[in-house]
């Protein structure tokens, strides 16, 4: 049977043992995809609050959620409200959000449930979806389903279906840009990781087995692999990406490089729950970072995941590339610059 753990450490090995051999040189491209400056965040704060043991995981996603969704919600004194120097939330992807729902979702309370899902596209298909799970010894036949968020055009790949719309709050800049999407995650879902690794599960179809559906939308984050239906047993469960549509306003001249590590990143996010979706963050997000890198051939986007945030003294890096203090992203970062 594989395992991604097994499977992904064979293919890692190699990666290191090519990356160390005398003369190898790091593939790098000439253009720049710019340095965008990620400020402090209530949401990042709220997260090392939970990884350090100060407050439950299911505190800290009911919490997230109203910072993602319901800022306004947080009463000014309460503990992780937006303090004056910092914005309510401030994640490149927010991936890991969506994971600890799904690892809190059986200590919901139905009136906690009921809230979630009524604020985002995302919440309500993830309520839904496990709510049918529940129902499945009763007879209830699982069906893939999609989120609604009002997107009025689509573009098909050989392996994937983009929704895009070029109105509204959501739009694209254009269609080339809805193109693009559907460039590279038809070469990321055609490349050796598919080889190396199984295929994601994805949402739309009975059998998980279709074309991916990513969502080009207005985000403050980059892009995500949302988590959804279960598959098989509850650790391993297919899903669709989000993907943001401001990515050519925030990397400059390079930012179809950016965009292209950025899909190969988020599928690989998908291959990961097609083995264990609920597996630890730092590494889940360390080998995305290196699939983007060794399946993607893009390098330069390494600089954000070091440079992108404003300065803090709780996230030092040594010159030996030991690190300390660092949060469970970056730690998981860092371990791939490490090796």
């Amino acid at each position: 049977m594989r395992t991604l753990s097994r499977r992904l450490w064979i293919v890692l090995s190699l990666s290191l043992l090519f990356g160390f051999l005398p003369g190898y040189v790091v593939p790098t491209e000439a253009v720049s995809t710019g340095d965008r400056v990620w400020p402090r965040s209530a949401y990042e704060r709220l997260g090392k609050a939970a990884d350090h043991g100060e407050i439950t995981l299911k505190e800290a996603v009911l919490s997230k959620t109203q910072l993602l969704f319901a800022p306004k919600t947080i009463a000014k004194d309460h503990p992780f409200g937006v303090q004056a120097d910092e914005v309510p939330v401030a994640e490149e992807c927010l991936t890991g959000f969506y994971k600890d729902v799904h690892k809190v979702f059986d200590e919901l309370t139905e009136d906690e449930e009921v809230f979630l899902g009524s604020l985002s596209p995302d919440l309500s298909l993830i309520v839904t979806a496990r709510e049918r799970e529940k129902s499945e010894a009763l007879g209830v036949s699982r069906v893939g389903a999609l989120p609604d968020f009002g997107l009025d055009k689509e573009v098909e790949g050989k392996y994937c279906i983009i929704h895009y719309t070029l109105t509204g709050a959501n739009a694209s800049p254009d269609q080339t840009y809805a193109d693009l999407v559907k460039k590279y995650m038809d070469m990321a879902i055609a490349s050796k990781m598919t080889t190396h690794f199984k295929k994601a599960y994805v949402e739309g179809s009975a059998d998980f087995q279709g074309k991916l559906h990513a969502y080009v939308l207005d985000m403050d984050g980059n892009g995500e692999w949302v988590d959804v239906s279960q598959v098989e047993t509850r650790n391993k469960r297919a899903g669709y990406i989000k993907i943001s549509t401001k990515i050519k306003d925030n990397f400059g001249t390079g930012w179809q490089l950016k965009m292209k590590g950025l899909c190969f990143h988020q599928y690989f996010h998908g291959i990961q729950s097609a083995y264990n979706a609920l597996s630890d963050l730092w590494f889940l997000e360390a080998t995305a970072v290196w699939a983007s890198c060794t399946y993607g051939g893009v390098w330069t986007h390494l600089r954000e995941y070091y440079h992108g945030r404003a300065p803090d003294p709780a996230r030092r890096v040594f010159t030996d590339r030991y690190l300390l203090r660092l949060d469970r992203n970056d730690s998981g970062r860092v371990f791939y610059h490490r090796v």
